[in-house]
């Protein structure tokens, strides 16, 4: 039987794009991917310094999760209070949530 299970391990940025051999290596060199477009279709440098900002944009996208997170639950603890505006508070978690839900999803793809 396949085993489906995710692997959280991963090599630790920081990673850099290397144009000249179209490779991403982390910070002791190791080879983490080669950026290949035979038929020039494909614009190797861009998707190359993407890639190799993946590790930066992972932390930014679990600062962010926490962030919305101490949001909510602040907002939550306007709610109670009497002179808050419960639909403007309302319609502030609704979106805090709603980027939570897009950030979680993203991580759950990511490790």
């Amino acid at each position: 039987m396949e085993n489906t299970t995710k692997s959280s391990a991963h090599n630790e940025g920081p990673w850099e794009y290397q144009p000249s051999s179209g490779t991403i290596r982390d910070r002791s060199n190791h080879w983490i991917a080669t950026m290949d477009s035979f038929d020039g279709a494909v614009d190797n440098n861009a998707n190359g310094r993407l890639i190799a900002a993946a590790p930066e944009l992972l932390k930014l996208a679990r600062s962010f999760q926490c962030s919305c997170e101490d949001r909510i639950a602040i907002l939550r603890e306007e709610r109670q209070q009497d002179y808050a505006d419960k639909k403007d508070i309302d319609t502030q978690i609704g979106h805090w949530s709603f980027l939570l839900n897009r950030c979680e999803s993203v991580l759950e793809n990511a490790v």
